[in-house]
């Protein structure tokens, strides 16, 4: 077929109308690119680039709908330079068949050249095939049919009887990789893996993959297939056929968390030919992530330095894939989460992309077990912050989230935000309170371990309070002293930088020491005993780390590794700056020092606890707490606590404070940021008078 036949007026979406956007879809019926061809004449492989695309239009209803599949991908660039012909105009029903379409009256919509390429691969070359796209499915110029329609997309996703996962064409080695992964993933399923991968069973893997029992026929098959894995990808790793792949812009798409999970037969389509299951792209990227973790033991040298790059097995690591197949498992085996994990699993410390900010939250709407509790649908005749600032309120006021409050941060990414209403951008940074809910106790109580949310409505609708969130708190004090620079902000192992660090904090710390506020107590011995620990808990949040037993909260042995941390910062400003004439041994004490390293007593556990104050600046208070706050705090800010928080916050008051800061009951401020505030994180403060913040 040609263009020839077909007029170039632009389709008319009231041709097709939904009677109800709420509850019918539009399908499009794709026709083959050689509807002519006799069976046996050609093979059904491949697409026919040189044809136009047709399709037809019609309506279904949502609730039972005609057999279609759904496509997820990347829309690309917004300009909408190509173009599919629709013939019939009929609302509803198929037409005769793709055979008679030069004789129907046709239109064309306009779409862009990334779905142009996706339907010119999976269009077969006599078969038509049904699906659902939301580029043409739904008319974008309507923003009220567009609002009801992208509230249907849980719906479409999770109806579809398959939905097709649009990768983009074969490049790069693509081919080999999708073939390494059906031959692991497959090998794993032949296995058995699925059985271990629950709660009850995940810990019999470690044993197996250890070979702690040779003889054991389990142990045996895994091993083979981990010798496999480390053959299979060992060279895709080496020349970056894997982080090409992982690359694509597919693994960025906010869109597609809902699209990649709703569905149980969900398969990836890479090129004209590849498809694949999701699930065996799970089993073997977790049999590649094992081989990996097992490399050493098993002597697989291929995935060892020199041989492969650290960079190569770092970019495992960070894969852009685990947060969907972990979205995906929990929905397909318990329902789905609540919206808030799943908007900090896919923006906090991810590369996670949407064309509009709003769709930040719609298109995880479908996804979220507590969608309809909270009330948020789609609506495009609103602004990017007023959905934004409905969604906060909801999963603060409604959920009882206070620590929503830990993922609003500048600076913003649009206009006439409030202070405390998170973007959701991407790579938000991670809260250093972080705790899997499911599994663990929360480690800190800063509101006492019963409290609750308590919201305050408004007292008015000035314009400083229309937007406002009052919540009820405690006071805990002005922060007087604030570290100067760019607070803790390097990862890596310098010890000038922690040497700089930890003479800011000693420096706020010795001012602490000589106040005289009893913060912890009448007891004046007790309260300098405890004032003495913030020296060491402050530069990690009180939360230590070790590889064996996880973040557990400080023990006072911890003091002792603080002192090993600053030992190896003298070790290392020693032989930097000693020369050869000296007489420095420097081999001895390079010697002596990896020894204490190798015994644990050089505070690595330590400074690697510290990695979660990033971004975080010492301060000191009015009263002599000692803390770490947001970059943005300055002098002057007071540091508080919410009812039904974990932790403080730090909010700036907005005007001069009436009467004495403390005596204000009733104020504005501007949210600021998270806090650790060292002497007020378990209830400590709850004795207190409570106090009504309403946050700009």
């Amino acid at each position: 077929m040609s263009t020839s036949p077909y007029l170039s007026q632009a389709f008319d979406y009231s041709s097709v109308e939904l009677k109800s956007p709420s509850t019918e879809i539009r399908l499009l019926q794709l026709y083959p690119s050689h509807p002519h061809e006799s069976d046996g004449e050609k093979p059904d492989t491949g697409p026919i680039w040189d044809d136009s695309l047709v399709c037809h239009l019609y309506t279904t209803p949502i609730d039972n709908p005609e057999n279609f599949k759904a496509l997820s991908y990347v829309w690309g660039d917004d300009t909408k330079t190509k173009s599919i012909t629709v013939v019939g105009s009929t609302p509803t029903g198929k037409t005769p068949g793709s055979g008679a379409v030069s004789s129907q009256r046709t239109s064309v919509i306009r779409i862009t050249e990334s779905l142009s390429t996706a339907l010119r691969s999976l269009r077969g070359r006599r078969q038509d095939i049904t699906l659902w796209i939301d580029q043409i499915c739904i008319n974008q110029a309507d923003n009220d049919e567009k609002g009801q329609q992208v509230g249907l997309m849980g719906a479409v996703y999770s109806r579809a009887t398959q939905v097709l996962v649009w990768l983009g064409p074969a490049a790069d080695g693509s081919d080999a990789l999708m073939d390494a992964f059906k031959s692991i993933g497959q090998g794993a399923r032949d296995f058995g893996i699925e059985s271990y991968l629950t709660r009850e069973r995940y810990h019999l893997i470690e044993p197996m993959v250890s070979d702690e029992q040779p003889d054991d026929p389990a142990t045996k098959g895994l091993q083979e297939l981990l010798d496999s894995t480390a053959e299979a990808f060992a060279e895709l790793l080496k020349d970056m056929t894997f982080k090409n792949w992982i690359s694509r812009p597919y693994f960025s798409r906010a869109w597609i968390v809902q699209e990649f999970c709703l569905c149980a037969d969900t398969v990836f389509v890479c090129g004209a030919t590849k498809t694949l299951p999701v699930e065996l792209i799970m089993f073997g990227l977790l049999m590649l992530k094992l081989a990996i973790g097992n490399a050493k033991r098993s002597n697989y040298t291929a995935l060892l330095l020199p041989l492969l790059p650290l960079q190569r097995l770092q970019e495992v690591n960070q894969e852009p894939m685990a947060q969907l197949l972990s979205c995906r498992a929990i929905r397909q085996k318990h329902g789905g989460e609540p919206l808030y994990k799943l908007l900090r699993k896919c923006f906090v410390g991810h590369d996670t992309r949407a064309r509009e900010h709003r769709d930040r939250v719609f298109a995880l709407l479908g996804l979220a077990a507590d969608a309809d509790r909270l009330g948020i649908r789609p609506d495009y005749g609103v602004s990017d912050a007023c959905i934004l600032t409905r969604t906060a309120r909801a999963l603060i006021e409604m959920n009882g989230r206070v620590d929503t409050l830990c993922y609003s941060q500048f600076p913003k990414a649009i206009d006439h935000l409030p202070s405390w209403v998170p973007d959701w951008r991407s790579n938000l940074r991670p809260s250093f309170y972080t705790v899997n809910e499911v599994t663990n106790p929360h480690l800190f109580a800063a509101s006492g371990k019963d409290s609750v949310l308590e919201a305050v409505a408004p007292t008015n609708e000035e314009e400083d309070q229309k937007h406002a969130l009052g919540l009820r708190g405690w006071f805990v004090d002005v922060i007087e002293k604030i570290a100067e620079g760019d607070g803790w902000t390097d990862l890596g192992w310098d010890h000038i930088r922690y040497r700089h660090f930890f003479t800011q904090v000693d420096d706020l710390w010795k001012c602490s020491m000589e106040k005289n506020d009893p913060i912890h107590g009448d007891d004046t011995t007790a309260t300098r005993r405890r004032k003495e620990e913030a020296r060491w808990r402050v530069p990690i949040g009180d939360v230590y780390w070790t590889v064996e037993e996880g973040s557990q909260r400080a023990s006072t042995d911890v003091a002792v590794y603080h002192g090993h941390t600053l030992k190896n910062i003298q070790y290392f400003e020693r032989i930097n700056q000693i020369t050869p004439v000296d007489n420095y041994d420097r081999e001895n004490d390079t010697s002596d020092w990896q020894e204490r390293h190798r015994n644990g007593e050089v505070g690595q556990n330590y400074h690697d606890s510290m990695v979660v104050m990033k971004d975080k600046r010492p301060f000191l208070t009015q009263l002599g707490y000692l803390g770490m706050g947001p970059l943005e705090a300055q002098p002057g800010d007071a540091v508080v606590i919410f009812c039904g928080g974990q932790i403080p916050f730090v909010v700036r008051p907005l005007g001069p404070p009436p009467d004495g800061f403390q005596a204000r009951q009733q104020s504005i401020y501007s949210f600021v940021g998270e806090a650790y505030c060292d002497g007020v994180m378990d209830g400590e403060l709850i004795v207190k008078e409570k106090q009504t913040f309403f946050l700009s």
